[in-house]
């Protein structure tokens, strides 16, 4: 099974143990009444998104600094072949003469890079591919191994207040539904940190797109 269908398999598992406990709270407190959420400006919620985002940059720039990566050179070394490669496809496509970068590193002797070819050009495409998918093969790895705790990160700035959906809800009801809703409040604020940034900014830029479809 491969990590994705691995991932599928989890998210999906933990979705319908969410949906289960929900339900079962539901009925067993005889379905408690509906909570009232403000209505919330697209630039109101860009900004409460927005703030999950910086603080969401701020964890990730402290795991960089504070946790190690193995296999850092190794990025690092691919990220640069891979600017390489870039460089000499716009270099042969425009047949220019001085973008023979890639050629003498990764390709044999008796294959050269010549400005123009088309078959050469078809080559580095295959390899700026390959490089690029091995390239987020190891940004995965790194990504799995700092998600528990980036989560655990999370969960702490939510313990200490930072939550989004006390912004959303207008008149608390109080008792156990409070309770309820601060602990859903405080997983899912760690979960959205825990996303990162560059899913945060998917939620901003849904946002945006939703707001520009619904005033088009």
């Amino acid at each position: 099974m491969t990590d994705k269908k691995k991932r599928r398999k989890t998210i999906g598992l933990l979705v319908s143990a969410i949906i289960i406990v929900s339900a079962i709270l539901a009925f067993s407190l005889n379905f408690l009444p509906p909570v009232e959420v403000s209505k919330f400006e697209a630039k109101e919620l860009i900004s409460l998104v927005g703030s999950l985002f910086f603080i969401s940059l701020l964890v990730e720039r402290f795991v960089e600094v504070f946790i190690a990566d193995p296999n850092k050179r190794i990025k690092e070394k691919l990220e640069y072949q891979v600017e390489l490669i870039e460089e000499d496809i716009t270099a042969i496509r425009t047949q220019s003469d001085n973008g023979l970068l890639v050629s003498a590193h990764v390709f044999p002797e008796d294959a050269p890079i010549e400005p123009g070819d088309a078959g050469n050009l078809t080559k580095l495409y295959r390899l700026k591919e390959s490089k690029t998918d091995t390239l987020e093969e190891y940004y995965n790895i790194r990504k799995n191994r700092i998600l528990p705790i980036v989560y655990i990160i999370g969960l702490i700035l939510s313990l200490f207040g930072i939550r989004i959906l006390n912004d959303l809800i207008i008149d608390p009801l109080g008792g156990i539904q409070d309770i309820l809703i601060n602990i859903v409040d405080t997983v899912l604020t760690a979960a959205i940190i825990a996303g990162g940034s560059s899913g945060i900014h998917k939620i901003i830029k849904s946002i945006q797109r939703f707001t520009a479809t619904g005033t088009a």
